[in-house]
């Protein structure tokens, strides 16, 4: 009789466990959630600025992008001024109009050009202004005093020095009668079109500036439209040169009237470099752009901490209370076990009494270790127990690992599934035994494979008997030779395996020269001994690959394949005669053997087995008929005399 479990309740203290630990547990969780909402803002604030600044560069690329748009129109003009001497202005109007600048860069409010005139009398130069874009400028200044403006004179200076563009901020209009700020372009003008290498050169050839005056508002409102919400504000300066320290005050191009709003929630600073020129732009997000896009990111990431924190916490209670009722249900467990322990001894004394070899093998662990073997399989082996367990089992195949029962085995093992398979095995002291093993996995109660029980019998009586008939199948049992099944195999096979391009093979058909003299005379138990030498010596002579097989009688028959040389198959036959012809002494008598042989080459005389066969003995008899101790190769013309002869005998 098993003897009925006794039962214990949770104690006072394991029930005050349950209690706070579920709480301390939330507390940290709340804490938790309150440094990711702050770590959430910080995030925001990041991305808020990294907002600011990509936007600013895709404003200030497209500014910069624009802005070459006009300058290119400038170098278009400074190219037919160079490529035309005395390009008149109607020719530059024209050219204007074909370029539909109304049209497409409708900013620009005049384009014109400044020469340099050499006056005789006065031995000066003086500076003739000349506007041929548009043909009507309404707003135009009279009088060219804006040409002595130091503001004028020093981007001319600029722009000739450098040999490239120079931007200028007029404080004042200059040129219009316009309230609007006016962006000047100057492209210098150089004798012969070419812009001389050295500054030197550059002041010795200039010869005046082409300038562009576009209008600031209708440039930028085009651009920053197209970028920018109603809630972003921006500003564009023009703060002088790059060179030196600019002299000029900075002007204010555009601003989009939003600055004057409280301070925006991220804002950057962009420096612009436009020629010799300087400028900034200044960008910024405000308040309510910022919370329309995050302002709910921080309240979700409360919440699911929140809801995160009591979850865990309502779980550990769980967990606890199911581990008060988990310490009863092992209270059970325990008294199963020991009736199951009982089951299982009795079922060990059945093992070890057992026979045939029982193993049992882990599962779970590379190379499936032994964790228990039978005295059965100590006995089979010669391994005692303490030195098979923990080991595995490839002990027992040594170095013969290329079985097709292993293969079987590891599909077995692999697939983990019950099955049987036969494998050499090799004992403690290297004597090889045959067993036939049969494996069943063992599963635990989740259905996972733990463990292989496997049963070994040993059939190496069985075995032998049948490789002994096998054999003699297959051999010849006076020679050891392959006999003619195993020759129609291994021909069989060659020919299935033969592959464009591989060299070919031939099949020779060997008879011993006047044979059966030797039986008349000596009797057949020294012919036998006669055949066994010639056979040993046929097994010398050919290489590895080669196959020599004893057809019946005196007759032997040849798979030779023709390699390079000294592989070839030509050397293989000479090797052949010259081994038969060698002197043979049997008790003290000396024989001179000779043989005759015919070819059949493959796949000339034949692709097929007894087609090969055939024609290799009739070449073998026209060897016998050429005097023997020859060999001959088969041709049509041996065909044409055999038909012929069975003609004429029917």
């Amino acid at each position: 009789m098993t003897p009925s479990p006794q039962y214990s309740t949770p104690s006072p203290r394991g029930r005050a466990a349950g209690t706070w630990l579920p709480l301390l547990l939330l507390a940290l969780g709340l804490l938790a959630t309150a440094a990711a909402v702050w770590q959430t803002k910080r995030f925001i604030e990041r991305e808020q600025i990294g907002q600011v600044e990509s936007h600013g560069t895709l404003v200030r690329n497209d500014l910069r992008l624009h802005l070459f748009r006009h300058i290119d129109v400038l170098r278009a003009f400074q190219a037919e001024l160079a490529a035309g001497d005395g390009t008149s202005p109607a020719a530059l109007r024209r050219m204007a109009q074909v370029m539909k600048l109304e049209k497409f860069l409708p900013a620009i409010e005049t384009i014109g050009y400044v020469r340099m005139t050499h006056d005789s009398d006065s031995q000066d130069d003086s500076l003739l202004l000349q506007r041929f874009y548009p043909e009507t400028v309404q707003g135009l200044t009279d009088g060219a005093g804006w040409l002595d403006e130091p503001e004028f004179l020093e981007v001319v200076r600029r722009a000739r020095d450098a040999g490239d563009i120079a931007t200028v901020v007029p404080t004042l209009p200059p040129m219009l009668a316009v309230k609007e700020h006016v962006l000047l372009i100057y492209l210098p003008l150089y004798r012969n079109g070419l812009v001389p290498e050295t500054r030197e050169a550059r002041l010795r050839e200039f010869e005046g500036v082409l300038y562009m005056a576009v209008c600031a508002t209708r440039l930028l409102d085009a651009i920053f439209n197209r970028h920018l919400t109603h809630d972003t504000y921006l500003q564009l300066n023009f703060k002088g040169y790059t060179d030196e320290q600019s002299r000029l005050t900075p002007v204010t191009l555009y601003d989009n009237g939003l600055a004057s709003d409280p301070k925006p929630l991220a804002s950057t600073r962009l420096p612009l470099d436009i020629g010799a020129s300087s400028w900034s732009l200044d960008i910024g997000i405000g308040k309510h752009e910022a919370a329309r896009s995050q302002r709910w990111l921080p309240w979700v990431v409360m919440a699911a901490g929140i809801a995160l924190s009591l979850l865990v916490a309502l779980a550990l209670a769980l967990v606890l209370r199911a581990q008060y009722r988990s310490q009863q249900q092992a209270k059970r467990d325990r008294c199963r076990r020991r009736a199951a322990e009982a089951a299982l001894h009795l079922r060990e004394r059945a093992i070890e009494a057992s026979a045939n070899a029982i193993v049992i093998a882990n599962a779970t662990e590379p190379g499936y270790p032994v964790e228990y073997v039978n005295p059965a399989f100590e006995r089979m082996t010669g391994y005692s127990a303490q030195e098979i367990i923990g080991q595995s089992l490839r002990v027992m195949h040594g170095a013969d690992t290329q079985q097709e029962g292993l293969e079987i085995l590891r599909d077995i093992l692999q697939n983990q599934v019950e099955g049987e398979t036969t494998l050499r095995n090799y004992r403690k002291d290297g004597e090889l035994y045959w067993t036939q093993v049969h494996i069943a996995p063992v599963r635990d109660e989740s259905g996972r494979v733990t463990h292989f029980v496997a049963a070994k019998y040993d059939i190496t009586e069985n075995r032998l008997n049948q490789e002994k008939l096998e054999f003699q199948a297959w051999h010849d049992a006076l020679t050891g030779l392959p006999n003619r099944h195993m020759l129609r195999e291994c021909l069989a096979q060659t020919l299935r395996n033969r592959k464009p391009g591989d060299p070919p093979f031939w099949v020779a058909f060997l008879d011993l020269d006047n044979f059966k003299l030797v039986n008349d005379t000596l009797g057949h138990t020294l012919g036998d001994q006669v055949l066994m030498q010639v056979a040993k010596r046929l097994k010398e002579a050919v290489h590895g690959e080669d196959i020599v097989v004893r057809r019946g009688g005196d007759e032997f028959v040849f798979i030779l394949f023709d390699h390079e040389a000294p592989r070839n198959a030509q050397a293989a036959l000479h090797r052949i005669i010259t081994a038969v012809s060698r002197p043979l002494t049997l008790e003290s008598q000396s024989f001179y053997p000779s043989c005759s042989i015919g070819i059949a080459v493959h796949p000339q005389d034949g692709d097929d087995t007894e087609t090969l066969i055939k024609r290799a003995d009739m070449a073998m008899y026209h060897a016998k008929k050429q005097g023997r101790n020859n060999y001959q190769f088969y041709s049509t013309t041996l065909q044409e005399e055999a038909i012929e002869r069975v003609r004429m005998e029917g």
